[in-house]
């Protein structure tokens, strides 16, 4: 919980993003519900992002697999994850780079402590690893 309401505070600090309160349930192709733990709006635009929070624990490969094409689905391509470390970060982006070969996405990952050490992406942004 801390680490979804951590996150929620660098979105609307540092990446320049609104916090939608009522998460929307996506129905995907395969009948399955896709609940994001985090929905922002980039402010000044009605650009909707979903966003995964991380923590480095062991989970599930299958789910984990499942949960990246998931996301794949219901975001039409749009990754965002917010991990804890670099470390996590480095170990969440191989995995969804294997999750999703043969998708067409786009990729935007962050962590929180480069991200407190004012580390920024290539564009400035939040997003440290773009894809």
């Amino acid at each position: 919980t801390f680490l979804n309401l951590r996150t929620m505070d660098i979105l609307e600090e540092v990446g320049d993003y609104a916090i939608v309160v009522q998460a929307p349930e996506v129905t995907l192709p395969n009948g399955s519900l896709f609940i994001p733990d985090i929905v922002a709006r980039k402010n000044g635009t009605e650009e909707i992002i979903y966003v995964e929070v991380e923590r480095g624990t062991g989970k599930d490969t299958g789910y984990r697999v499942q949960k990246w094409i998931n996301l794949c689905s219901a975001s039409s391509g749009q990754i965002y994850v917010v991990c804890d470390t670099k470390r996590t970060l480095k170990a969440l982006a191989s995995e969804i780079n294997s999750a999703l070969a043969g998708f067409t996405y786009s990729s935007h990952l962050t962590n929180l402590e480069e991200l407190q050490a004012k580390k920024r992406g290539k564009d400035g942004s939040m997003w440290i690893y773009q894809r």
